[in-house]
């Protein structure tokens, strides 16, 4: 799995729910000794040491709190580390499947795309090479070059995007999301 970036303004308080070991009551988990890679300023992961970490599930425990931990296998640091994981809220979790990554990248990159829809006709959007602003008409083709991990530099939450190409040599990043006939029309 790959853990995804944080959106710049939560990139000071690091990654939460990583320990050491798989913790024995809430007690635990506020020994900052417990913390993996703990950040100095606060009771959470740092966020510069686990940026782009790829990670392997390699099991799960359940500890006398009713508390999950995945045991995980940090591929990028060679170690072993436990995620806390809630199972309340999947949208809090940091990962994005590594396979699915791949087979989107399969599927998608090196397709033609056509602009569709009042999105880019009403403003500009920002190069994702040189920043400057450009105008994008809808109809306008591009072409899928890459999948990215978008918004690490920004306050928008952190995700996969398109990265997109033109004959002029434009480049700009789009929400995997927005592949659909109101933004993104995929040839």
């Amino acid at each position: 799995m790959y853990l995804l970036p944080l959106s710049k303004s939560q990139q000071q308080y690091g990654y939460e729910n990583f320990f050491i070991t798989p913790a024995i009551n809430n007690d635990f988990l506020k020994d900052r000794g417990y913390i993996y890679h703990s950040s100095t300023d606060n009771y959470n992961s740092s966020y510069d040491i686990l940026k782009k970490n790829v990670f392997t599930v390699t099991g799960v425990t359940k500890n006398n709190s009713n508390q999950y931990f995945l045991q995980l296998k940090n591929n990028t640091l060679g170690e072993i580390c436990y995620y806390k994981y809630k199972t309340v809220n999947d949208l809090a979790f940091p990962f994005i499947i590594q396979g699915y990554v791949e087979k989107a990248t399969q599927r998608f990159v090196g397709k033609e795309v056509e602009t569709t829809g009042e999105k880019w006709t009403s403003g500009d959007v920002i190069d994702a090479v040189t920043g400057r602003k450009i105008t994008i008409d809808a109809g306008k083709r591009w072409k899928i070059s890459e999948i990215v991990f978008a918004k690490e530099n920004s306050d928008e939450p952190p995700g996969l995007d398109f990265m997109l190409k033109n004959k002029a040599g434009e480049s700009i990043a789009i929400p995997f999301l927005f592949t659909n006939d109101k933004y993104l029309l995929i040839k």
